[in-house]
C-alpha cells in the first residue's frame, strides 16, 4: 500500500541484488544532505515485531528506511 505521496512504507529486501550497496546508498544520501563524510556515519538496525509493513506501523522519520522480507533459517534471534 502506498502512502499519500506515492511512496512505499517499507522496501522489500529480496528485491535488491546487492543489499550492501542499498545500505551504502542510505549513508551517502544522509552524508550529502548533512554535508559530512560518510565515514563518520553508520547504519543502525532494529528488529520490529510486525509481519506486514503498513503506513500505520512504519511512521516516517528522517533518514529511516523500513525493510521487510528478511528470513532466518536454522537459528534464533539473540535477545
Amino acid at each position: 500500500m502506498l502512502d499519500k505521496n506515492g511512496e512505499l512504507p517499507a522496501l522489500w529486501l529480496p528485491a535488491f541484488m546487492d543489499v550492501k550497496q542499498l545500505m551504502n546508498t542510505q549513508l551517502q544520501r544522509r552524508a550529502r544532505t548533512e554535508g559530512v563524510p560518510t565515514r563518520v556515519l553508520e547504519n543502525t538496525f532494529e528488529v520490529m515485531d510486525f509481519f506486514s509493513p503498513e503506513i500505520d506501523n512504519c511512521p516516517k522519520a528522517p533518514y529511516t528506511s523500513y525493510l521487510h522480507g528478511m528470513s532466518l533459517q536454522g537459528a534464533e534471534w539473540d535477545g
